[in-house]
């Protein structure tokens, strides 16, 4: 299962994202991918008031748990001097400086990933679009060969069994429905459930779900982005055997925990 955690702009979704990365991990789920919390600093009013600024993102590579800077506000890159107008983020005009190295940095992770969901245990685990070749052609010849075909899938299966997990991907947005970003990370989701994780959750904002203005004020390129979310949600539902819209809220918590206790199979016959 695919689940899209949607939200406004500070709306918690990080903050709800980090809980519910603890909560699975004590009932021996891992989660792998990336998680974006934010860098705040705390200001006192006259009043006495408090108050939190955000003034840049962090990326938690995950499981390793590993922290990256990742993005500066725009206002404190620009004063700083610390931005170059070829980077994606300043080519797409997004509120947020985010050097190139870094997101290729995060790509990297997603890479291993990639490696590691094909080798389990130290053996190499046939891949979904394996499998379905082995049910469908290779082994549907013969009884012996069905049989083969079905113990095979089963050992797929049981192994997925001992690696329950969740493909954690925060966020997708401008960057990655124009080609840049998290391409590796779109990939992994695009391939479907591994031997590391049955589910997926990415978060997307409710702006871009909804509207699609993230590419500015001209009615058609924001027809046009739009139809490229929908587009690339659909295409996504097919391979994770369906999607659905979450909050960040408890009832969101309880359906990805489900999901992700009760186990996947890859494949059946």
């Amino acid at each position: 299962m695919l689940f899209i955690l949607s939200g406004g702009i500070q709306t918690g979704k990080t903050r709800w994202l980090m809980c519910l990365i603890e909560e699975l991990s004590a009932l021996g789920a891992t989660c792998h991918g990336v998680v974006s919390p934010g860098i705040w600093c705390k200001s006192i009013a006259a009043d006495g008031s408090t108050s939190f600024e955000k003034l840049g993102i962090e990326a938690m590579l995950l499981p390793q748990g590993e922290r990256l800077t990742f993005a500066r506000r725009c206002d404190l890159a620009s004063g700083d001097g610390e931005y170059d107008s070829s980077w994606q983020s300043m080519q797409a005009g997004l509120g947020w400086v985010i050097p190139d190295a870094a997101i290729e940095m995060v790509n990297r992770h997603f890479d291993g990933l990639e490696q590691e969901s094909a080798y389990v245990g130290g053996q190499r685990q046939c891949t979904l679009t394996e499998l379905q070749r082995h049910a469908t052609v290779e082994y549907g010849q013969s009884a012996v060969e069905r049989v083969a075909a079905e113990k095979q899938i089963q050992a797929a299966n049981q192994s997925y069994a001992h690696n329950r997990g969740l493909l954690v991907v925060d966020e997708l947005g401008k960057l990655e429905l124009t080609g840049g970003g998290f391409t590796s990370a779109l990939r992994r989701l695009e391939a479907g459930p591994s031997m590391l994780y049955g589910s997926a959750l990415a978060v997307v904002r409710n702006r871009l779900l909804e509207q699609g203005r993230e590419v500015g004020q001209v009615p058609g390129a924001e027809q046009a982005l739009k139809s490229r979310v929908e587009s690339m949600l659909g295409e996504l539902a097919q391979v994770w055997g369906g999607a659905e819209l979450i909050a960040p809220d408890a009832h969101g918590v309880q359906r990805v925990i489900s999901a992700v206790i009760s186990g996947y199979n890859l494949i059946t016959m």
